[in-house]
């Protein structure tokens, strides 16, 4: 018997419905994503305004921002971020 496909509700390609191409999504009946990885990724860098490579120092540079080091200050404010969250409220830089 054949593997059951799915076609990616975003670029319309046909693929088999596994976890190679597919993401996981409990909330669905089959229980993966209705687009495939290619396409969940792009969507995910549109929504969030970031390449792959920018997500690691972003993240630091946040870290060093919380523990108050002014060149993460300054790249927090080149970047127009107007507060961070410091564990318990949002401080405006």
């Amino acid at each position: 018997m054949d593997k059951p496909t799915r076609i990616c509700s975003r670029c319309e390609d046909e693929f088999p419905l596994d976890a190679k191409h597919f993401y996981r999504n409990r909330a669905t009946k089959n229980g993966f994503h209705s687009s495939c990885k290619p396409c969940q990724k792009e969507r995910m860098r549109e929504t969030y305004g970031m390449k792959v490579g920018d997500l690691k120092v972003k993240a630091s540079t946040f870290r060093a921002a919380k523990k108050g080091r002014p060149e993460a200050l300054a790249e927090l404010k080149r970047l127009n971020v107007t507060a961070i969250w410091n564990g318990r409220e949002m401080v405006r830089l």
